[in-house]
């Protein structure tokens, strides 16, 4: 047998320097190619997952009933709003994407160019998230506006003494009656020589008439009349009358009587005697006295006109 020689010392060695080269071969990465060859693989992935997302959603927004469909539309709906996009049954699904007719949205800007048309989509989506503006009012429906408001608007009433004033007014001119206007009475004055003789309280011939022309325009009247009797300052002192209270009581009643008699309701009368307590001149003159000797019939509102005017007014403050 021959002794080994250097080669075959180094065969082996060279066998396992080539086995190291191939095992570390096998783990090195691939060759990179500077070229951007296989970038455009992220890029499909990524075009791929949208479309998956928007077939998703599509999907379901047709499968929404017609219940959910309403509870996203706006509650005050108008003919000015566009309806929501809805797919037929057996529809494709690109008919949703086809672009349909719509109201053009325009602003209203001076020299702006108008906006592209929105997609029936947008119009819906903007539609439920806004409220509807107040439209404003056009010239042929103004002037019916300024007509309710002036309905509406509260009118300034007028006071209870205003419309006894236009009432008084109203009466006939009669000889020895004064009518004076209060601020919420009027008063009808009339000389005692006109109704009773000196000293007496029966009615004269001339008084009867005169209350029989007063009374058929206070029996329209339906507020209260207080009938007073007044005298002069001179004492009397008979059986009848101890003084001038009785005395003028007495005429005021028999007024008073006169009127129940031809019409005027009992309820709203009653007769007061003042006697010389509340004179209109000096008692120290003829003149002045007979100014005093009178029967005034005073006219005030029923009490329930003066609360409504009385409520009318601090309504109005």
């Amino acid at each position: 047998m021959s002794e080994p020689t250097a080669a075959d010392y180094q065969r082996p060695a060279a066998r396992s320097a080539r086995a190291d080269l191939s095992r570390y071969a096998l783990i090195e990465p691939p060759p990179r190619h500077e070229d951007g060859q296989g970038s455009w693989l992220m890029s499909y992935l990524d075009l791929l997952t949208l479309l998956i997302t928007l077939f998703v959603l599509l999907l379901s927004l047709q499968g929404l009933s017609p219940e959910d469909t309403a509870a996203v539309e706006p509650a005050a709906a108008t003919d000015d709003t566009a309806p929501l996009p809805r797919l037929a049954a057996g529809s494709a699904l690109w008919q949703l994407l086809e672009p349909a007719p719509a109201r053009s949205i325009m602003l209203a800007t001076a020299g702006a160019a108008a906006p592209p048309a929105l997609s029936p989509m947008a119009v819906t989506a903007a539609q439920a998230v806004t409220r509807q503006l107040p439209v404003a009012p056009t010239d042929e429906a103004m002037p019916l506006l300024m007509t309710v408001a002036a309905l509406q608007l509260p009118r300034p009433s007028a006071s209870p003494g205003d419309e006894m004033a236009r009432w008084a007014a109203q009466v006939p001119d009669i000889d020895g009656v004064v009518i004076e206007p209060g601020e919420q009475h009027v008063t009808f004055r009339i000389q005692d020589r006109l109704l009773f003789s000196s000293a007496d309280v029966e009615l004269s011939e001339q008084g009867h008439e005169l209350l029989d022309r007063l009374a058929g325009r206070l029996s329209q009247f339906e507020g209260e009349i207080s009938i007073e009797g007044h005298t002069d300052s001179r004492s009397i002192s008979t059986e009848r009358f101890p003084s001038n209270w009785e005395l003028s009581a007495a005429r005021a009643t028999a007024v008073l009587h006169h009127l129940v008699d031809h019409g005027v309701t009992a309820g709203q009368l009653r007769a007061i005697g003042y006697g010389a307590s509340r004179p209109l001149a000096d008692n120290a003159s003829a003149r002045g006295r007979a100014r005093n000797r009178r029967v005034e019939l005073v006219l005030r509102p029923a009490a329930s006109d003066l609360a409504d005017a009385a409520q009318q007014r601090s309504a109005g403050q």
